[in-house]
């Protein structure tokens, strides 16, 4: 009795969710064009007040419904798909199949309509403007002209060879975002990395305030932004993508 209340329950919300997906659907040419005219846009389909939704935020919203729909599936299903019940695994390995087949056409879709190439396009034009501006902050022309950010390589024995780089990585990511350039002190970083600057800690002017790390903590920084934030300027432009 209690397998078949699970079915049940599993099917009402099966049902809901294919329901919901319904209603999400696009309005093609058979509707006449004084229904055109009173169609609004739901608000869940705009990716920027006061514009419309772009086709890769809507590719992107589907391939996320679909895999909310699958994940469901899993879920509800799992404890009676224990107990062996023939209805309940039928039912599962049809929402399967039917996301699997959704998923590849959208895949397939979006290969034909170019869309995913010209993102591919964008995104890897933005990594190389990315690596081009990091490598001119890390490497400028006149250390002696350059504003710094002394980093400290020294941390807990605890913190090995993944941490030492993760914490760095973090702190680079703020120096590009404040404009300076990060050198790492002491300078036994480049026994396991490549320099990540040409420049040296001697190189920083005496007269230029203090502007360092301390393990996690960061001193002498004033500022709304911390990691793993963005500049505005990059998180704009990553926002269509």
């Amino acid at each position: 009795m209690r397998t078949d209340k699970a079915i049940l329950r599993s099917l009402c919300i099966t049902i809901l969710i294919l329901c919901l997906l319904l209603g999400l659907r696009f309005y093609s040419g058979i509707i006449s064009p004084k229904q055109r005219v009173q169609i609004v846009p739901h608000e869940r389909y705009t990716t920027r007040p006061g514009k419309l939704p772009n086709t890769d935020a809507l590719f992107r919203q589907a391939r996320f419904i679909l895999t909310e729909v699958w994940r469901l599936s899993n879920a509800q299903f799992r404890t009676v798909h224990n107990q062996t019940s023939p209805l309940a695994g039928k039912l599962h390995s049809l929402l399967s199949q039917a996301t699997l087949q959704l998923t590849a056409r959208m895949t397939l879709l979006e290969k034909l309509s170019g869309h995913r190439e010209r993102r591919r396009q964008a995104v890897d034009a933005l990594s190389a403007e990315f690596r081009s501006r990091l490598s001119r902050l890390q490497n400028p022309p006149d250390c002696n002209r350059s504003h710094f950010a002394l980093g400290n390589s020294k941390y807990e024995p605890i913190c090995g060879y993944g941490c030492t780089a993760h914490t760095v990585a973090w702190k680079l990511s703020y120096t590009f975002a404040t404009n300076r350039t990060l050198l790492i002190a002491p300078n036994d970083w480049k026994s396991f990395f490549l320099p990540v600057s040409n420049c040296s800690q001697i190189d920083v002017p005496a007269g230029q305030p203090e502007f360092g790390f301390q393990d996690y903590a960061i001193r002498g920084i004033k500022g709304s932004y911390r990691p793993p934030a963005m500049p505005r300027e990059w998180s704009a432009r990553l926002a269509g993508l």
